[in-house]
């Protein structure tokens, strides 16, 4: 069966100490961190147990993640670390606490809170451009015969990850704790798309999502 496991990273030192991480504050995970990965890999023995690729984030608080699960589980696949799988960019947020950040930037700090697109923060990734990369990375997936991988991200990623796959606006809300894990089958299966070129080498896609119209190329 074809699915993709997709996990937030464990707790961070720095969702410990309420700071605005997105990639440019790069923290640990504590040990409350890796108890959760412990406990979470014992969950879903029945999941892992099938997974052939673990795919991370580079971030620390994501690899850390992925090798904590990866050693619990006793998955014996590598560890692959892809930079599509990144945070979003917080923009002028990014290393702050959330109580400087609310004091210093008022207006983009409400934006971060609501989950919302970050088009409106400045020097943040914009919302079209995280969902390019969220397609960048789901086309290795398209006409794939089978997949199981364990994916490990972040929040605001998982985010469009999600409602990409189904569909939905980008800015629907959904709860992704630290470690919050999500199972997604067929994740093509409700993307629109035409394919404009295909051959050997190269595959190219015009892909409509639910907020705008992409060209993703894939090259093997």
């Amino acid at each position: 069966m074809n699915k993709i496991i997709v996990m937030r990273h464990a707790e961070s030192e720095g969702n410990l100490k309420r700071i605005i991480q997105g990639i440019t504050a790069d923290f640990g995970i504590t040990l409350c961190g890796a108890k959760q990965c412990e406990s979470l890999a014992k969950e879903l023995e029945s999941q892992l147990v099938t997974c052939t690729h673990i795919i991370s984030s580079t971030t620390k608080r994501a690899y850390q993640t992925a090798e904590m699960i990866k050693k619990t589980a006793g998955l014996p696949c590598i560890i692959q670390k892809n930079s599509l799988l990144e945070e979003m960019n917080a923009g002028i947020l990014a290393g702050h606490t959330h109580q400087e950040a609310k004091a210093l930037y008022p207006q983009e700090y409400d934006i971060w809170i609501k989950r919302m697109d970050l088009d409106g923060i400045k020097e943040a990734e914009k919302g079209n451009h995280l969902q390019a990369r969220v397609l960048a990375f789901l086309i290795q997936y398209f006409q794939n015969e089978e997949y199981s991988d364990l994916i490990v991200s972040h929040a605001g990623f998982i985010r469009s990850l999600i409602n990409t796959v189904n569909a939905s606006k980008r800015e629907t809300q959904i709860h992704i704790p630290n470690c919050a894990c999500f199972v997604l089958y067929d994740v093509w299966r409700y993307i629109k798309y035409d394919v404009i070129k295909e051959k050997t080498h190269c595959l190219i896609l015009h892909v409509k999502t639910a907020d705008a119209q992409y060209i993703i190329k894939r090259y093997t």
